[in-house]
């Protein structure tokens, strides 16, 4: 398990990976309509979207699978989660609706799980200490 956790952070840090979750979380809301899904987007959105919901979707099958403890997915990236699903949960169900798939099923399903455990919670489970400034 070690390894895949180590992959997922170092992806994570990736300066494209930054840039594309700063796009959906700031610039994509509103530009396009999600009625065609999220493939017949221009490039760059669909390209930004792919990064990261598919990187989701993946966290989300080994989470799903029990291949690594949903705690350390949860309280690393509920909020990428929630937020990430919320803005593109549309134009998900849009493309399901044209493939006939279950797309991003995966990531749906973390996001039901992060929107029910939210990183607080995780956090708090954990025991995690706080030492603010002095």
């Amino acid at each position: 398990m070690l390894p895949i956790i180590i992959e997922m952070f170092k992806d994570t840090r990736d300066p494209e990976f930054s840039r594309s979750i700063e796009y959906l979380l700031s610039e994509f809301a509103g530009q396009y309509p999600p009625d065609e899904g999220y493939l017949s987007l221009p490039p760059e959105p669909k390209a930004h979207i792919r990064r990261v919901a598919l990187f989701l979707d993946d966290a989300g099958k080994l989470v799903a699978h029990g291949i690594v403890d949903e705690r350390i997915v949860l309280g690393s990236y509920a909020v990428l989660i929630t937020e990430t699903w919320k803005r593109l949960a549309a134009y998900v169900y849009s493309e399901r609706a044209r493939q006939g798939n279950f797309t991003m099923i995966y990531l749906e399903d973390l996001a039901a799980r992060a929107q029910a455990t939210p990183a607080p919670s995780v956090h708090a489970i954990l025991g995690l200490r706080r030492l603010p400034p002095a």
